[in-house]
């Protein structure tokens, strides 16, 4: 076969190489899959063939070039700069904003700039073998393909790595040898050879099998080969001579580039993404000629745009870059951008080795596998560090806000440490109460090693003040425009990595979420959070469909025994049943991080610390408890608990104490029991304010609360947190002094960490021991010590229940496993959100077991009892069996929280209570004032009660409960009240004011 006439032209083999690049898009996105041994089956096959031939005709082209190339090493570069990296640099930009951070580069785009960087290299080496050595080498890399791809399909082993032969330079060389073959001969079996390739190759790509589309195999080589050396000696002058088709081809060869990097970006997220061409035969056969056709107008268009302005500004570009290159010779007028940098490396390592207890921890996740989320983290602290830029302290701004991010990791560490969990945006709104609980474990060696830093960081911040960053302008265009970039390019990074899974929060698990996604990515999606975003399925006809099955607020037996109301009830339902014959107390009881010792591996004891609890489940309704949290946020598992929502749904370690409770109602099992018939009791043996429950429970439809401040008879006063013996006088006497039915909901924290590490105690019940460390055994002990104690209460008060005699039933359940070092190793990840609970009454139920999440627990009460309960209860009870239970169930939160309220058509059918505070009246009976003193008479005093006189607070001494003794600077005071202070010197409760007679 001979072709006479002039080579191929550059524009043609432009043109063909750009239409074979399109086709590698097409096939991933529109053939993946295709019927096979059918008409769309032999089109697909066709078309891949097509697409394999992108890499191997570009780097043949490339290896042409060489041929009559006198260009050095510089020349090359320059030339390869300004035509190549200049608008690669440009559309990549572009198209990275165009597609909202969703554009990526495709492996072939690696791998074509990699030979065009490679080639003068390549073109050395090739220009000074003869005729000989250029066979042998030929020779060398059909062979070395051979060993390299089929080898290793009969499993055999080859000591000697042969995958230089798979690399795609191998076309450079290809492509330079093929122009020079004079044999026709030679030629002749390169076209057979190809031919029988292009048939094996084309049976194979019509088959749905996993073929390596890219390899560098034999078949690929010869197939390749003889196309291009078709391509290169077919006559071309005539085509060139018809206009309809000289056009396009010259178009498409001035444009090759711009074309070259729109294709995928128009294939994935316009014609695949928006238009869902996808696999059928239609789409197969026509659609491809249309992806081809509006890929070559699209991106022509794009690029003709694009083009232009390079044109245009080709110059400019060149000498900017000319100028960067300069400016890049004096360090010192740009080295406080690389000190930004490199220590916004460094602060992000710093942050996820304190996260994970370890530098050799925090190289793992810095490692190649996981490196694009170490870099997403990255540049959030690059962003969040860039307004340093913008002043001439630079340094000292830089290392400000290196200190604030530096601190939030740091308490991050301490608060991982205390409770099993990192820190979240929610604990911001937490403060006070976490240093509340700090204060109770400060030592002095803590405050010696605090000032130190202290002192440390003001001689750092004092020292950077004195640097400054000198500059030509007043307003620093340059920096105001890198931190521009900065934060698109952090956003538009963002929007990729959870586009592509490459961050996946975990709402669930915060501690697995934190270590997966790295601490600031994982902090600010936790702020995110907060942002509600309203789910795809919610609107009203959703909701509507939901009410069929739901009796809402103003239907008959919306509540547990009737609906009636009074006031400060907190309840607007309308009274449509009678008071039922036996309306039982309820009481649900919350036990502080209860887990089971017995469990774990290189511990014994010398007993059972839950041989009640044990017991009382065998033969009672019992079972696994899942629930939101570990180590910590005891709120999270009493508000799902209390409200039946799931907080799957809210964001990473939300309290929605500090986001809803504050300021509305939520349906609760207190709202949903009626006040004619309930007496609705908060006992909580902590401080009262904590988790600010003094408000948040006037929102969940409590008429008392009954906090540490309000309680009496404390047995250990030289601990932090007191024993759960007082949650059972408080509700002993809370049954004893109502007249109603009561609903009481007491949350116990005997068992709270942190535990210590150096304990040691003479009366421990059960001893501990072991092959864990010598700290592990500590802690069990000092934890195990106090389990006992609550597990004897447990029995005390089920013993208590069983000879009262009203009908009661009881619910008790933990909420959450300890933050225990030895948990973490040796639960799994289920296990670490998995308590237990048990279900006793007096009244005779069945014993039935089962494994529930948090929010079903008050919906088992209510299915035991044979009512219906609230809105979310009898959505659990009709709604459970159903596929998209959790789509329903996330939509239905939403709504009763976010939303329209259609539920409730659209009203607010609860009202804020106005609670109670103890169970005896705090009362001042008289007061007398003696010189520098005032005595206070009165009742029910304890040692939280306090003397304001006059508005204000007094230094008071607790002498008894009937008599207060107080300071007084002056003489002079009129009116008189007792507060009862937290720990934190917070009032939660007064008396009634009293007025010292004239």
């Amino acid at each position: 076969m001979e072709f006479k006439g002039k080579e191929l032209s550059g524009k043609y083999l432009s043109c063909i190489y750009i239409i074979c690049v399109i086709c590698s898009g097409m096939v991933g996105e529109i053939l993946t899959y295709r019927t096979p041994w059918t008409i769309t089956g032999s089109i697909g096959g066709i078309i891949q063939m097509i697409a394999t031939l992108s890499i191997p005709i570009i780097g043949m082209s490339i290896g042409k070039s060489f041929i009559n190339d006198e260009r050095d090493f510089k020349e090359y570069y320059k030339d390869i700069f300004i035509r190549y990296i200049i608008p690669f640099g440009i559309y990549y930009v572009l198209l990275k904003i165009l597609s909202l951070g969703q554009y990526k580069v495709v492996e072939i785009t690696g791998t074509i700039l990699g030979m065009f960087i490679l080639a003068p290299f390549i073109k050395v080496l090739l220009q000074n073998l003869n005729e000989k050595k250029l066979k042998y080498l030929i020779g060398l890399i059909f062979v070395g393909s051979i060993i390299n791809v089929y080898f290793e399909m009969f499993w055999i082993d080859m000591t000697i790595d042969f995958s230089v032969f798979s690399s795609w330079l191998v076309f450079c060389v290809i492509g330079y040898v093929l122009p020079q073959i004079k044999s026709k001969k030679t030629k002749k079996n390169i076209y057979t050879l190809g031919l029988l390739a292009a048939a094996l190759t084309f049976m194979v790509r019509a088959v749905p099998i996993d073929t390596q589309l890219w390899s560098v195999s034999p078949t690929m080589i010869l197939y390749s080969s003889a196309v291009f050396l078709f391509l290169i000696n077919f006559k071309w002058t005539t085509l060139d001579r018809v206009k309809v088709i000289r056009k396009p081809v010259n178009f498409i060869n001035n444009h090759k580039v711009g074309i070259f990097f729109a294709h995928n970006f128009i294939i994935d997220n316009i014609l695949y993404d928006k238009l869902n061409i996808s696999a059928n035969r239609f789409k197969v056969v026509f659609g491809s000629g249309i992806v081809l056709i509006s890929v070559l107008v699209l991106g022509g268009a794009i690029a003709a745009l694009v083009d232009w302005i390079i044109l245009k500004y080709q110059e400019r570009l060149i000498k900017a870059a000319r100028g960067i290159v300069n400016k890049l010779s004096d360090i010192n007028s740009y080295k406080h951008y690389l000190i930004w940098i490199f220590v916004s490396l460094v602060i992000t390592f710093m942050a996820e080795s304190l996260l994970r207890e370890g530098m050799e921890y925090a190289l793992d996740f810095v490692h190649f596998v996981n490196h694009k989320k170490f870099i997403a983290n990255f540049l959030l602290v690059l962003a969040g560090t860039s307004p340093c830029l913008l002043f001439k302290r630079h340094y000292l701004v830089l290392g400000l806000l290196c200190e604030v991010l530096v601190g939030f990791s740091a308490a991050s560490a301490v608060m991982y440490g205390f409770r099993g969990t990192p820190l979240t945006y929610s604990d911001f709104f937490a403060i006070q109460d976490g240093l509340a609980i700090a204060g109770e474990y400060v030592s002095m060696p803590m405050i010696v090693a605090v000032v130190v830093i202290l002192a440390i960081l003001i001689f750092i911040n004092v020292r950077l003040a004195r640097c400054k960053v000198t500059r030509k302008s007043k307003i620093n265009l340059f920096g105001i425009g890198v931190i521009l970039v900065v934060f698109l390019f952090a956003k538009v990074n963002l929007n990729y990595v959870l586009k592509e899974g490459i961050l996946d929060p975990v709402t669930w698990d915060i501690k697995y979420s934190y270590n997966q996604n790295g601490f600031y990515f994982s902090l600010y999606n936790s702020y995110l959070g907060y942002k509600r975003e309203k789910p795809e399925l919610y609107n009203a006809e959703n909701i509507e469909a939901l009410k069929e099955n739901i009796q809402v607020p103003g239907n008959s037996e919306f509540v547990l025994g009737g609906t009636g109301e009074e006031e400060g009830a907190g309840n607007d339902l309308e009274n449509t049943t009678s008071k039922s014959a036996e309306d039982p107390n309820v009481i649900m009881i919350q036990l502080e991080s209860i887990m089971d010792p017995l469990t774990f591996e290189g511990v014994s004891l010398t007993g059972d610390p839950l041989k009640n609890i044990r017991e009382i489940s065998e033969r009672t309704t019992s079972g696994k408890f899942f629930v939101p949290s570990y180590g910590g946020g005891t709120a999270r598992s009493e508000f799902e608990v209390l409200t039946g929502m799931s907080l799957d749904y809210f964001s990473s370690g939300e309290l929605p104490h500090n986001t809803y409770l504050k300021k509305e109602c939520i349906e609760s099992i207190a709202y949903v029991l009626d006040s004619e018939i309930y007496d609705k009791t908060l006992i909580h043996n902590y401080q009262g304010s904590f988790y600010e429950r003094n408000k948040a429970y006037e929102h969940l439809g409590f008429e008392r609360y009954i906090p540490m401040e309000y309680m009496y008879n404390r047995q250990f006063w030289d601990v932090e947190y007191p024993e759960d013996q007082l949650i059972l006088d408080n509700i002993k006497a809370t049954l004893e002094t109502t007249e109603k039915s009561d609903f009481i909901f007491a949350i116990g924290v005997q068992t709270h960490g942190s535990y210590k590490t150096e304990y040691e105690s003479e009366d421990s019940e059960i001893i501990v021991t072991g092959s864990l460390d010598e700290m592990y055994i500590n802690q069990l002990q000092d934890y195990v010590d106090d389990l006992v104690m609550v597990d004897r209460m447990v029995a005390e008060l089920v013993e208590y229940i069983d000879n009262l005699e009203e009908p009661t039933i009881l619910a008790i359940y933990s909420d959450h496993l300890p933050a225990y070092g030895p948990i973490g190793e040796q639960y799994s990840q289920e296990e670490q959100y998995t308590t237990q609970y048990f279900i006793y009454d007096n009244m005779g139920f069945e014993k039935d077991d089962r494994d529930i999440e948090a929010y079903e627990l008050t919906t088992r009460i209510f299915d035991m009892l044979g009512v219906p309960g609230g809105v979310m209860n009898q959505f659990h009870r009709n709604y459970k069996a159903d596929e998209d239970y959790q789509q329903k169930m996330e939509y239905l939160q939403y709504d009763m929280l976010d939303g329209k309220k259609y539920i409730y058509n659209k009203t607010t059918p609860y009202t804020r209570t106005n609670m109670k505070m103890g169970i005896k009246e705090i009362t001042i009976d008289d007061a007398i004032i003696s010189d520098g003193s005032i005595e206070v008479i009165g009742k029910n005093f304890n040692e939280f009660s306090c003397i304001y006189v006059d508005g204000k607070p007094v230094p008071t001494e607790y002498v008894d409960g009937n008599k207060l003794i107080g300071e007084l600077s002056s003489s002079k005071a009129t009116n008189i009240k007792v507060h009862q202070l937290t720990r934190r010197n917070k009032s939660i409760g007064a008396t009634k004011e009293y007025v010292i007679p004239k």
